[in-house]
């Protein structure tokens, strides 16, 4: 429907996540770029810091919105992002896939691109899925 997806739901770290953001925000058109982030695991002691820090990170890109599932990214990647200067009504929350397969239904449009991404265990591409159903 003229939507572009990047589809990099199979695995997740933060370089990976972080150049991910990047490549969308790259990404020539017109339309608005949406990232739908998962947490990310096998972590340890590190994951508060890091997925802070990867919020941080990612909100110098100057998204038009960032879309979040799980429970690291929502208590730790938004405190960062809004840290970094990403506005805190531009970051959503999905309780799950369906839930935020929901909100983009209604918020994506034709020339908007849009980014999954995270840890295998997250199972992004579902969202992807119930978008295209």
């Amino acid at each position: 429907r003229g939507v572009g997806i990047i589809n990099d739901a199979y695995n997740a770290n933060p370089a990976s996540i972080e150049a991910a953001v990047k490549t969308l925000a790259e990404v020539k058109g017109r339309g608005e770029r949406i990232a739908v982030l998962g947490d990310m695991f096998e972590l340890g002691g590190q994951s508060r810091r890091q997925h802070l820090k990867l919020g941080e990170r990612i909100a110098h890109y100057r998204l038009s919105a960032l879309y979040l599932l799980g429970a690291q990214t929502t208590r730790y990647v938004r405190p960062g992002a809004v840290r970094g200067g990403l506005p805190p009504e531009k970051i959503f929350f999905g309780k799950d896939h369906s839930d935020l397969a929901r909100q983009l239904r209604h918020r994506v449009r034709r020339g908007d691109w849009l980014l999954l991404k995270g840890s295998r265990g997250m199972a992004m591409e579902k969202i992807v899925d119930k978008l295209k159903g």
